[in-house]
């Protein structure tokens, strides 16, 4: 019978091993799972808190903020300043995405991803707005913040 000794760096490695699988053995046994996803969240608005007048600067903030990506694009969707420039002739393609020279020649397709995308976010904004400006007339009393959102939508 032959035996085979296993090389030191082998061996390291599964001892290694099992002293990590021991040590993760050892913390689950001392946890208690149901605590782990018992989480709080505190800036998080939730559905039952959203009728607390003190949420309606985030509601508003909120607004704002799907507006802005609306109006001036985000990294990763084009904006309203770009896709009215394309179809006024204020600005002219120079890139290769066919969905942009499809505004630029006014031949746009059904199909256009970026003017659904642009769609989207507009869209997006408005209700935003609009229903900061409706949590404003039901339980605020800040007339400046409900005409921002007003205006907004």
């Amino acid at each position: 019978m032959t035996h085979t000794r296993l090389s030191r760096p082998v061996a390291a490695r599964r001892l290694i091993r099992a002293g990590l699988a021991s040590a993760a053995a050892i913390a689950l046994l001392g946890c208690n799972v149901d605590e782990l996803l018992q989480v709080e969240d505190p800036s998080v608005v939730t559905p039952g808190t959203i009728r607390d007048p003190s949420v309606l600067p985030t509601v508003l903030a909120g607004a704002v903020g799907d507006f802005a990506a609306a109006y001036s694009g985000t990294s990763a969707q084009e904006g309203q300043i770009l896709t009215s420039g394309l179809l006024a002739d204020e600005w002219l393609h120079a890139g290769t995405f066919p969905t942009r020279v499809e505004v630029d020649k006014r031949s746009i397709q059904v199909t256009n991803t970026t003017m659904q995308g642009v769609f989207r976010t507009l869209s997006q904004a408005r209700v935003a707005a609009e229903r900061a400006a409706r949590l404003f007339d039901e339980i605020g009393d800040d007339a400046e913040g409900q005409a921002l959102a007003l205006a907004l939508a």
